[in-house]
């Protein structure tokens, strides 16, 4: 692969982990402050908190152009 495939690739997967970070933050602190709400239980099965295990991703980013 060229360097700037290598760039690109890496640039790509820099904006997924900072994409998940965001959206992670977001769900961790809306569901602390619904938690003070003291939820139903429904409420409890829908929405559990995020565990750092599903916050992996992969570095296969796919190509737009392939």
């Amino acid at each position: 692969k060229s360097q700037a495939l290598k760039t690109r690739a890496w640039s790509q997967v820099t904006s997924v982990q900072q994409a998940v970070s965001l959206h992670a933050s977001i769900y961790t602190k809306t569901w602390k402050q619904m938690m003070q709400l003291k939820p139903g239980q429904d409420q409890l099965q829908t929405y559990k908190p995020l565990l750092w295990e599903q916050l992996k991703i992969s570095t296969a980013v796919s190509n737009p152009n392939a």
